[in-house]
């Protein structure tokens, strides 16, 4: 395995800039993903708001043409005759009824959303056939038959309010649990973006002491040793440590010790040089004598 020391400077810095990079994109990420993690859901909480506010609306328009229909009974009961009106009335209830009820259907998206969407149209329909035959009976003046029926038609109407009424608590329910998800995943994303942060803030001063410690004491040492060559002193050898390492320090240092090993030699055919004129001028100073005594 590559040693560190064995990197080069420059790969160094870029290497620890890259992992801080990506170790930040890796974090943005997660934000991206909470944020959308919480648009996602507060999109599908407003759906089902809106189911169940249908769902209760199907309610409202079914106790409105329940009482609706208790007044034409009554109108016919005491000899008068239904008006265009409350017969209009009864008609544009379950017109917006119905409208509201394929509102749902077309929302609804869960299996149990589906199958209280289906349950109420069997209601519905049950409902609407039930009040036709009461219409129908009244209209015959059949009151036994039209009683038997005005008792069986708010057992229907209720029975399909009721169900409405679950379909809307079944929606509000699952806003709750998405509201809840909302939170667990955002108190998630803020814990891994608070331990991430600290992580890049430790990893970074990490990275930047050992950076520093591997460069700038290896530089101080090799400026020391030159300042003691500058003096003369070449007694010491580069440090072997540092000659060994693959980056652009032990390229300095290699050049210092074949810097020492050349001046050592210089200064060794100098120092030949010298003692070889010595001795020829101790020879020359001798013979000079002689030829003066001469």
């Amino acid at each position: 395995m590559t040693s560190i020391s064995n990197i080069k400077i420059g790969r160094k810095i870029g290497l620890m800039l890259a992992g801080n990079v990506l170790f930040l994109a890796a974090l943005s990420a997660l934000a991206l993903w909470g944020l959308r993690t919480g648009e996602r859901l507060a999109e599908d909480s407003i759906d089902r708001l809106t189911e169940s506010r249908i769902a209760e609306t199907i309610s409202g328009e079914t106790a409105a043409i329940g009482q609706a229909v208790g007044q034409n009974v009554g109108i016919v009961l005491l000899g008068a005759k239904s008006t265009d009106e409350s017969v209009n009335q009864i008609l544009e209830l379950r017109k917006s009824r119905n409208l509201s009820l394929q509102d749902f259907k077309a929302r609804a998206n869960t299996p149990e959303s589906i199958k209280q969407a289906a349950d109420m149209a069997d209601r519905v329909e049950a409902s609407a056939a039930s009040d036709e035959r009461l219409s129908a009976a009244l209209g015959s003046s059949r009151l036994a038959e039209a009683g038997a029926e005005f008792k069986v038609s708010p057992v229907l109407s209720g029975s399909l309010r009721a169900k409405a009424k679950e379909a809307s608590q079944s929606q509000e329910q699952l806003v709750a649990e998405n509201e809840k998800k909302r939170k667990e995943s955002s108190h998630t994303v803020w814990i891994v973006l608070i331990a991430g942060s600290l992580v890049a803030t430790a990893g970074a001063i990490l990275g930047g002491f050992v950076l520093t410690r591997g460069i700038a004491t290896p530089l101080a040492v090799a400026v020391a040793h030159l300042g003691e060559i500058a003096h003369g002193d070449l007694s010491k050898d580069a440090r072997p440590e540092f000659q060994a390492r693959g980056d652009e320090i032990g390229a300095l240092t290699r050049g210092m010790q074949t810097m020492i090993v050349a001046l050592r030699k210089m200064i060794q055919e100098v120092s030949g040089g010298i003692q070889a004129l010595t001795s020829s001028s101790t020879a020359l100073m001798a013979s000079s004598t002689e030829m003066t005594s001469g």
